[in-house]
């Protein structure tokens, strides 16, 4: 399975995170100085390779719910290749 750098890049923000621990998108954004929306499609796709999942909160206030991500038990495996395979490069560096 092949994930573009942004998306590797998404993946190590959300190491770590679990469900009711998970990252919120404009947060994910900010960290990485990117469009939210471009997160958020990045996102989606993260989430059809089953890679990442989400959950919603509501704090009793009216509007939408927050959504947050975390990465499932194959993205942490993703995760682990993605950062072995930056300690490879650093190494030859």
């Amino acid at each position: 399975m092949k994930i573009t750098n942004r998306q590797a890049l998404i993946l190590l923000e959300l190491e770590g995170s679990e469900f009711d621990i998970g990252v919120w998108r404009p947060d994910i954004a900010k960290e990485l100085g990117t469009a939210s929306t471009t997160i958020y499609d990045n996102l989606i796709k993260l989430r059809k390779k089953k890679l990442i999942e989400r959950y919603e909160t509501t704090d009793g206030k009216k509007g939408r719910n927050r959504i947050y991500w975390y990465a499932t038990d194959l993205g942490n495996k993703a995760i682990r290749v993605i950062k072995n395979g930056l300690n490879i490069t650093n190494s030859i560096i």
